[in-house]
C-alpha cells in the first residue's frame, strides 16, 4: 500500500495506490508523509501532524518546508536553520550546510 500526499489549492490530497483516499485541512504550503504520520506546514508558519486523517498535533513557528522520515520530522525554517522534532518536541536545531 503506497501513501502519496501532496498539496492543491492549499488543502492535503492524500493517495493510496494512485486512488484519492481523503483531503483535509486549509491553507497548506508544503506537505510530506512516511506512511504513517503526515506532517504539513501552514502559510503561517506552523507544523501541523496530522495521523488516519486526524489532526495528532501542532507546533513550531516560521517554518517553509518539512520532511518526515521514520517518525522524525525535519523543518527548514524561513532563515535556513533546519529544526528536527520527535514527538511534537525539538530534538536539535542546526545551521543547514
Amino acid at each position: 500500500m503506497t501513501l502519496v500526499v501532496k498539496v492543491a489549492n492549499g488543502c492535503i490530497e492524500e493517495f493510496v495506490n494512485g486512488k484519492l483516499r481523503r483531503t483535509y485541512g486549509a491553507s497548506f504550503i508544503d506537505v510530506s508523509t512516511d506512511g504513517a504520520i503526515v506532517a504539513a506546514v501552514t502559510s503561517s508558519g506552523r507544523v501541523v501532524e496530522y495521523q488516519d486523517g486526524k489532526l495528532l498535533r501542532n507546533y513550531g513557528s516560521r517554518a517553509r518546508r518539512v520532511e518526515v522520515a521514520g517518525g522524525l520530522v525535519a523543518v527548514t525554517l524561513d532563515d535556513g536553520r533546519i529544526r528536527n522534532y520527535e514527538n511534537g518536541n525539538c530534538l536539535r536545531s542546526a545551521n543547514a550546510a
